[in-house]
């Protein structure tokens, strides 16, 4: 076990915590996106890899979770972390424990030849969190790009029908039959910047 600054312990995870980690995801995501998380959730991160391995829970003093960590790889050179505080628990190292976790993880993992050299470690963080940043920043991450993710209840009906452009109809992949023109699409130039996709 890591010890956390202050009363919080760092230990490995098990499908059995999922309560916890769910908890945790849910107290986040209704603070920052104004939405529910569910056990489902947190048991899909859970299998994701081992989770003795990769992933750490914070335990407070009274045996709460209080944030994870999580890390895998993404073949051909990335590896990928997921760390998230309670928010109620910020601001008592819990985020920085986890991160000092996570870089000796995830160096772990891009040496055990699953990755090219010069893998990089990447993550995420929600923009409603405002604190993120500054400590990624602190521990050595720079920001690459921002996305917007745009969302629809589709609970409430009434979409609108596509309209689709004159000669243009929409089928299924057909995997054999299509990969030829799709993939070779993933190699033409982009039309805004000229970059060519990789």
């Amino acid at each position: 076990m890591s010890r956390i600054p202050g009363p919080h312990v760092l230990r490995p995870a098990g499908l059995e915590d999922a309560g916890g980690v769910a908890e945790v995801l849910d107290e986040c995501t209704r603070h920052y996106l104004g939405r529910p998380s569910s056990r489902d959730d947190a048991l899909i991160r859970l299998k994701q890899g081992d989770p003795a391995r990769d992933f750490r829970i914070a335990i407070d003093s009274d045996t709460n979770t209080v944030g994870f960590g999580h890390a895998w790889a993404v073949p051909p050179h990335e590896v990928r972390g997921f760390v998230r505080v309670r928010p109620s628990a910020k601001g008592r190292g819990v985020g920085a424990a986890l991160l000092s976790w996570l870089e000796l993880r995830a160096q772990e993992i891009a040496s055990e030849g699953r990755l090219r050299p010069g893998a990089t470690l990447t993550l995420t963080n929600w923009a409603q969190d405002r604190d993120a940043a500054p400590l990624l920043e602190r521990a050595g991450f720079a920001p690459v790009r921002h996305f917007l993710q745009m969302r629809i209840d589709l609970s409430l009906g009434g979409l609108p029908e596509p309209v689709w452009p004159d000669g243009l109809e929409p089928r299924c992949f057909s995997p054999g039959l299509d990969d030829t023109e799709v993939f070779a699409s993933f190699r033409r130039p982009l039309p805004t910047t000229g970059a060519t996709p990789r």
